[in-house]
């Protein structure tokens, strides 16, 4: 739906967007620390599932694209050849690993945290200090892939392998 609102500034626009799933890492890991502290892993399970379909659940019908509904007659047929070729579990398996590496360390960073004799909030505010990193990294390569070069007389896009060698070189950096 995104791509049917922006044309010039889409790469911006879609950083912006994936910047705003960290906005609820700079207080929800405070908020969850209290509800455990006060409540338990139940219950703060039970309260974060209800919150978020408060908020969000009203919020869907609302979301609209711009352009008009196209209806057919027959339903495209989905070629599944690509299973044959193994550059598809390659690409999958390559998939997998960065979301372990990226998912974990956020999830064991408190209790990492906590190992290292520090406290409870100190693991809280080590999450929001990941968060607002990733929310700038994530708003600078949307620009970055909207960002012209001028070369020899031809106006062209920031090729996208720069922008992830520029990521993979910056997330090994940050494992070092």
């Amino acid at each position: 739906m995104l791509n049917e609102w922006f044309i010039d500034r889409r790469g911006l626009a879609l950083g912006i967007l994936c910047a705003a799933t960290g906005v609820s890492g700079l207080f929800y890991p405070f908020v969850l620390e209290i509800l455990l502290n006060k409540y338990g892993p139940a219950t703060t399970l039970r309260v974060s599932a209800a919150a978020l379909t408060v908020l969000c659940g009203p919020v869907l019908p609302l979301l609209k694209g711009r352009n008009p509904s196209s209806y057919h007659d027959t339903i495209p047929k989905i070629d599944y050849s690509f299973f044959k070729m193994p550059l598809f579990y390659i690409f999958s398996l390559a998939a997998l690993l960065q979301g372990l590496g990226y998912y974990f360390p956020t999830i064991y960073l408190p209790l990492y945290a906590t190992s290292l004799g520090l406290s409870d909030h100190i693991g809280a505010l080590l999450l929001v200090v990941v968060s607002v990193a990733q929310m700038l990294g994530q708003i600078a390569f949307g620009y970055s892939s909207d960002l012209r070069i001028k070369r020899l007389l031809m106006d062209k896009r920031v090729p996208v392998e720069v922008l992830v060698f520029i990521s993979s070189l910056m997330s090994g950096i940050a494992i070092l």
